[in-house]
């Protein structure tokens, strides 16, 4: 499960960065919010083979959404960083 949610954490950075809207922030909620569905989905599944711990949901949001919030603002400061040095 855990490649699961990875392979779509990175699925996600990929959307986000070839989606074009005209708002870099709305390019960021849009990939975010339909990767979050999907994992909640996934994990929505898993619970028919195995059990899921009551906090279950939980937990994946703040993990998810953590780990996501990290990569995205290093991703800023790389790509103002790389400006900067051109």
């Amino acid at each position: 499960m855990r490649a699961v949610v990875v392979f779509i954490g990175v699925e996600t950075i990929y959307l986000e960065k070839n989606l074009k809207f005209k708002s870099k922030i709305l390019s960021f909620f849009i990939a975010y919010i339909i990767s979050m569905s999907t994992v909640f989905l996934v994990v929505f599944i898993s619970g028919f083979f195995e059990p899921v711990h009551p906090n279950g949901y939980r937990d994946i949001f703040f993990n998810f959404t953590g780990m996501y919030l990290i990569i995205e603002i290093l991703s800023y400061i790389y790509s103002k960083y790389k400006k900067i040095i051109k």
